[in-house]
């Protein structure tokens, strides 16, 4: 097998023969094909791309995840599954969830998750909050492993508007209206269900929240008092998000 070398001194060689042997013109016309080779003769220039992910480090924040589902005002309850749907989908915006993907979080990603929460709209009627809270499930599963199943009952949300009044006692007179807000617990950031182990979805693995309803019921028409406007539910998994450091 010949080495680089030998080819090189065998090259080196021929060059000298025809170099002798060469007539002028020969010479001649072989120094004016000459050039030297340039970066043309390699074909086109591709910077090589590194990794924009650092090995090894994270970038941590507080950071929930959350999603969330509405029903109409005189529907029947169905099953929801959450987490599913990202954003961009189904109508779905940064107002709804901050899922990009269906059921997982983009790598390099994972949530610690410290506490759960469950809020509904402050709309709702105080009988539609109630029939959810008593008459629903709460499973929260990472790929088919149930990590809490509650009653709804059991979760609160620690945030939300707050109103402390009373109205329409007695007769109500021809157009007045009432006046409430349905909340399921103490708007309070103390106020909310803390896991006593905190439990890490990591990068890849599926995840998903069902809310069930284990005794059926529909939510409440727009002609009762006070008036049905069904209700918006979100489910927010309170954690440490760990990013990848670029």
């Amino acid at each position: 097998m010949k080495t680089l070398s030998s080819v090189r001194s065998g090259a080196a060689a021929l060059a000298r023969d025809f170099a002798r042997s060469a007539s002028p013109e020969q010479m001649k016309r072989f120094l004016n094909a000459y050039r030297e080779l340039d970066a043309r003769d390699f074909g086109p220039h591709i910077r090589r791309s590194s990794n924009p992910v650092i090995e090894g480090k994270a970038d941590v924040i507080t950071q929930p995840i959350y999603d969330s589902f509405s029903i109409a005002a005189n529907t029947a309850v169905t099953k929801q599954t959450l987490f599913q749907v990202p954003i961009g989908q189904a109508a779905k915006t940064i107002a709804n969830t901050n899922m990009t993907q269906a059921g997982i979080l983009p790598n390099p990603q994972k949530l610690t998750v410290y506490a759960v929460r469950l809020y509904f709209s402050n709309l709702t009627t105080p009988t539609d909050m109630v029939n959810f809270l008593l008459n629903c499930s709460f499973t929260w599963q990472i790929g088919t492993k149930a990590y809490l199943t509650v009653p709804c009952l059991f979760l609160t949300a620690g945030f939300g508007a707050y109103l402390s009044t009373v109205a329409e006692i007695g007769t109500a007179a021809a157009g007045d209206v009432s006046a409430f807000t349905a909340s399921n617990g103490v708007p309070d950031q103390r106020s909310i269900f803390e896991l006593s182990r905190p439990i890490t979805i990591e990068q890849g693995e599926s995840f998903q929240v069902i809310i069930n309803p284990e005794t059926a019921f529909s939510t409440q028409a727009a002609t009762t008092r006070p008036v049905g406007v069904g209700t918006t539910v979100y489910v927010v998994l309170d954690g440490e998000l760990e990013r990848g450091v670029q």
